[in-house]
């Protein structure tokens, strides 16, 4: 009999426990079990970031770990870096040789170029006594006296492009010459011989004489008149026998230049 009852009251506790074991009960038991062991999980680190038990170390994207740079490996990536930095600025230096050149050649350069700037928006408008000092002060006086003795003696075109541009001769005069063009149709060619014995008035050489009397005897009454205001400007004494020819020149503005020439009177020496 005690027997027995010992194996109901055993029978009852198994009952019992079966009743009291709650679903519920058993999730919760699995949810906190899960938070408790991710609780106990290691945090997850971000690539790069030092391995857990081993300061120093980075672990890279694919999973490795990298061991830790030492102080000569520092240095060696510190002047690797400036070596790249120091190549893009010798690039950035080098790009504009690499540009396009306006001139595939050096004798398509001399041809299609002339050495000599033409006077600016402002130059242009000077007189032309500050014009021809200027020049002169860019290219040296006896290259503005070369040229004016060539252009006197027709022995240079006004368009060459080996000589400066016209304009600083002319000024505004000889760029609207230019524009019209066809200066030999019109017949005034006149002009750029008029403008060089102009030039002579303030710049000069003892060698440029001869070029002055020769404008003496132009055909073009406004050379003429010109080159007698550079005889009486430089005191040319040689021009006296040509002068007094051309007391009886028809244009009464070259005969008012060449009185002047043969009195002297204004004459500088030069």
């Amino acid at each position: 009999m005690r027997k027995l009852g010992g194996s109901c009251l055993e029978g009852w506790v198994i009952l019992e426990a079966r009743r009291s074991a709650v679903p519920t009960r058993s999730r919760r038991w699995c949810r906190s079990s899960r938070s408790r062991s991710s609780a106990s999980a290691p945090p997850r680190r971000p690539a790069g970031s030092p391995a857990a038990g081993r300061p120093g170390q980075f672990a890279s994207a694919n999973g490795m770990v990298e061991a830790p740079l030492e102080s000569a490996e520092v240095a060696e990536q510190a002047d690797a870096s400036v070596s790249k930095t120091d190549v893009r600025k010798d690039v950035r230096v080098r790009l504009p040789l690499s540009a396009p050149r306006r001139y595939r050649t050096i004798r398509e350069r001399i041809r299609l170029q002339t050495p000599f700037d033409p006077p600016n928006s402002t130059e242009i408008d000077l007189s032309p006594r500050r014009r021809v000092i200027l020049l002169a002060a860019r290219i040296g006086e006896p290259a503005v006296v070369d040229w004016c003795r060539d252009l006197l003696n027709g022995a240079v075109p006004h368009n060459d492009r080996r000589r400066p541009s016209i304009t600083w001769l002319g000024g505004r005069h000889a760029a609207g010459e230019l524009r019209r063009g066809g200066v030999e149709d019109r017949g005034q060619d006149h002009w750029p011989r008029v403008w060089a014995a102009r030039g002579l008035l303030y710049v000069w050489r003892p060698d440029a004489a001869a070029s002055v009397l020769a404008g003496l005897d132009d055909p073009a009454w406004r050379v003429r008149e010109m080159c007698a205001k550079a005889v009486r400007r430089h005191g040319i004494r040689a021009a006296e026998p040509i002068l007094a020819r051309l007391l009886d020149d028809p244009v009464p503005r070259v005969r008012i230049a060449v009185e002047a020439a043969l009195t002297g009177s204004g004459r500088s020496p030069g």
